[in-house]
């Protein structure tokens, strides 16, 4: 009987995992459903770019270089506590790759109010969009995805893109970025 065992193991089809059932097109659809915002959250975050702010009235610290620094308030009534911020991160992308703290430090808390310092505003004025355009590899909950960020010369009105891989881990019941590495 223990030899029957042995064989009726060995004759069952491999089990796959609900990653795998997941078809190449479906992946890459659902990648390019919040890559624009990924994209905008992970580049604009740092320089405290993101939210929307009230630019009246603001708070101001002082610096070392002895100016006063204003902090304005942020208007997104879904992000209003720097917990809020970590939040959005982790719906963004998956948990192995934690939200560098350094990404805080245009964000303050002051008497409950969440404001920022806002010392990058501006943009990518030649970003058009990105898009996830094929999967490169694929293993078990695993996943490499090529995006392209598609440009446009301000100067010129060329046309260029500019390659990123989103290596991707199967998390929560859902496909998710784990970053956004520029191809060089």
């Amino acid at each position: 009987e223990a030899s029957s065992a042995v064989t009726d193991t060995q004759a069952l089809p491999p089990v796959s995992s609900p990653a795998e059932e997941v078809s190449d097109e479906a992946l890459l659809q659902s990648v390019n459903e919040k890559l624009f915002d990924q994209y905008y959250f992970l580049y604009g975050l740092r320089p405290g770019a993101v939210f929307e702010l009230e630019w009246e009235p603001y708070t101001t610290t002082p610096t070392s270089e002895g100016y006063d620094m204003p902090w304005f308030p942020v208007a997104d009534p879904q992000v209003q506590s720097l917990d809020d911020i970590r939040a959005v991160w982790a719906d963004y992308f998956c948990s192995s790759v934690p939200m560098p703290e350094e990404y805080l430090e245009s964000y303050r808390e002051f008497d409950g109010v969440l404001c920022s310092n806002c010392p990058g505003i501006g943009d990518d004025m030649t970003f058009l969009e990105i898009r996830a355009e094929e999967v490169l590899s694929r293993e078990g909950e695993t996943a490499t995805v090529l995006a392209l960020a598609y440009h446009e010369d301000f100067m010129t009105g060329e046309p260029y893109t500019v390659e990123y891989h989103l290596p991707m881990v199967w998390e929560d019941g859902q496909w998710k970025v784990a970053d956004i590495q520029l191809v060089q």
